[in-house]
């Protein structure tokens, strides 16, 4: 172990040194500050926290994926090209020990600057935090420096009424021309829409499940829930146009809670469509069982009717945690794709030269930060990419489009699976909007960046490594 410290010593004073190091350490100071005095946001102090956030934990996760790959792709070929390994292989120094102590003293100077920036911006927080008064205070600590976990309600099971709609298929001109399983995913479709969607003067109610009890003697002003809805006038609205909505408003009646239970909240109001919009509930109006009923009624005058979009539509958040935990297992995320991009460009710079290197790890770590999009990209946005197979994706793939489409597709597919999606912006998102980030995703990001590629990276670093001429310098 000492032998590879003395190499992260001899790294770590080497990247001090070198103007590359230094060049990125004062460009992130420097936007971090420029971030600090132009944050407004929306004009509320909340906007303003969660703008300077965003732009700090975007722009720091990219300089210093830059400054490791750069780093990490140009220490093995300067040792080579300047002979200076050549009195390090010398020593009783093993070339695994020679990678390990390079990847150690630059994840160790990244670490640095990663503590520094998260220690400084939560200062920043909260030092935007104080001048917070009234409402906009409110809003800050109830919606944004806060960890709260998503409720949703659970689809219906609708494969019973899919299946006898698609026997009488002859029936519907537009069902009859496709195929048997575009007709079920077009019908199912149209079943859940129907499920999500209030006609005029009617009601819904929806359940949810797994909700935390409520502990005795909580107090209704300081345990609250939130509901967060969207809905927008449906297309199936009859006699109704939506440039005739010039409100832009809908009037709806929410009734949260049990009927019979005199826990239940009742709210009637015209909020604006396709707009987030919040209500503030007790957490008692949640049931011993942990159930909590939402029913909605369509009181607009105007005849129109109501859709709540699956994404977005309807959602309960509780608190679950605190701020600051949630904001150290942010910054974690960042450190492990850090982890992984150091260990491939380490990897890349012991068969390939500096340039080559650098260039092949920047253009995959840019193909990880789109990796969302192209995912989406490739039509399989209608796919859980966390619970659906391997197999399953990749027969809905190779089943539908042209022969070029196909192809283009299945490669793309096979890329993804590879490459591992390296954008933070999900979770950063996740950060500002007050929701909770857990331990659980932490460690399902070390086990697949860490543990698993970085590690089978690290092993064929080690394999080449000890079979390449160090005499030998590659072009």
């Amino acid at each position: 172990m000492g032998r590879i410290w003395a190499i992260a010593r001899l790294t770590i004073s080497e990247a001090i040194r070198t103007r590359l190091a230094i060049s990125f350490m004062a460009l992130l100071a420097g936007l971090i500050v420029l971030i600090v005095a132009t944050a407004s946001g929306d004009g509320t102090v909340a906007g303003k926290v969660q703008m300077f956030m965003s732009h700090t934990i975007g722009i720091t996760h990219l300089l210093l994926s830059l400054l490791v790959i750069f780093l990490a792709a140009r220490m093995v070929d300067q040792d080579i090209r300047t002979q200076r390994i050549d009195s390090l292989m010398t020593k009783p120094l093993a070339r695994w020990q020679f990678l390990a102590g390079r990847w150690l003293g630059i994840l160790l100077l990244a670490t640095f600057l990663l503590g520094l920036v998260m220690g400084a911006s939560y200062g920043v927080v909260r030092f935007f935090s104080r001048e917070a008064t009234g409402v906009d205070a409110v809003k800050l600590e109830n919606q944004v420096l806060v960890a709260r976990t998503s409720y949703r309600p659970s689809l219906p099971d609708v494969s019973e009424q899919v299946e006898r709609i698609v026997r009488e298929r002859g029936q519907d001109e537009e069902l009859a021309e496709l195929t048997p399983r575009k007709m079920r995913e077009l019908v199912r479709d149209r079943l859940i829409t129907a499920s999500r969607t209030v006609g005029p003067q009617q009601g819904r109610t929806w359940t949810l499940t797994g909700l935390p009890k409520p502990q005795e003697g909580s107090s209704d002003a300081t345990d609250l829930l939130t509901l967060r809805f969207k809905y927008e006038p449906s297309k199936n609205t009859e006699g109704v146009a939506e440039y005739q909505l010039h409100s832009n408003t809908i009037l709806g009646q929410w009734i949260i809670g049990r009927r019979e239970s005199p826990n239940q909240h009742m709210w009637l109001d015209a909020k604006p469509y396709r707009t987030a919009n919040e209500i503030r509930v007790p957490i008692n109006a949640i049931e011993a069982d942990g159930t909590l009923e939402l029913s909605f009624i369509n009181r607009d005058p105007r005849g129109v009717a109501v859709n709540f979009p699956m994404e977005d539509g309807i959602e309960v958040l509780v608190r679950s945690g605190r701020f600051g935990p949630n904001f150290v297992r942010a910054f974690l995320l960042v450190l492990l794709t850090l982890v992984f991009l150091t260990t491939l460009a380490l990897a890349c710079s012991t068969f390939l030269s500096f340039p080559v290197a650098s260039l092949l790890t920047v253009s995959i770590f840019f193909v990880g930060l789109a990796g969302g999009f192209l995912w989406d990209s490739i039509g399989l946005w209608g796919t859980d990419q966390g619970t659906a197979t391997f197999l399953e994706v990749f027969g809905k793939i190779v089943r539908e489009g042209t022969v070029w489409a196909r192809v283009s597709h299945t490669i793309t597919f096979l890329l993804l699976h590879l490459i591992p999606i390296l954008d933070v912006g999900i979770f950063t998102d996740r950060l500002i909007d007050g929701r909770m980030i857990g331990w659980v995703e932490v460690m399902a990001g070390f086990v697949k960046l860490v543990a698993v590629q970085s590690f089978l990276l690290a092993i064929f670093a080690v394999m080449i490594f000890r079979r390449r001429e160090l005499g030998r310098v590659i072009v």
